[in-house]
């Protein structure tokens, strides 16, 4: 007999930020996107995108059902949690983060964005 595959109702973290329980850290806002673009090399065969962040990380599922985290510039992927229950239970509302503007070292600003709204930001485009 074959074994059904587990549907994650993706409305609970959807708009949420996952809050990693060890350190405290924030991964999101986590949103859906049509046209996710996950062909990241050997990856496939064990994980599956279903969400991405702000800032074009994906959020992954394996085949085992762990959800982790592929930071698309370093390539690395952090488990986050065993199962989607945990990673939900672990979400918060993202006006719900607790910021400190102290520990902010700098922002980076879309160049464009910056342009636009006729902000002058360094070369490297992060505001210190």
């Amino acid at each position: 007999m074959a074994r059904a595959k587990k549907v994650f109702n993706f409305s609970k973290v959807e708009g949420k930020t996952f809050i990693y329980p060890k350190t405290k850290e924030p991964y999101g806002t986590i949103r859906t996107d049509e046209n996710i673009d996950f062909k990241t090399r050997k990856l496939l065969t064990v994980w599956k995108s279903f969400a991405i962040d702000d800032c074009g990380n994906h959020f992954l599922i394996s085949s085992k059902g762990r959800i982790s985290f592929f930071n698309h510039e370093t390539e690395n992927i952090i488990q986050l949690a065993n199962n989607f229950e945990d990673f939900s239970s672990n979400c918060i509302n993202s006006d719900q983060i607790p910021t400190n503007d102290a520990e902010v070292i700098s922002t980076w600003v879309n160049p464009d964005f910056a342009n636009k709204q006729e902000i002058n930001v360094p070369k490297d485009s992060k505001i210190k």
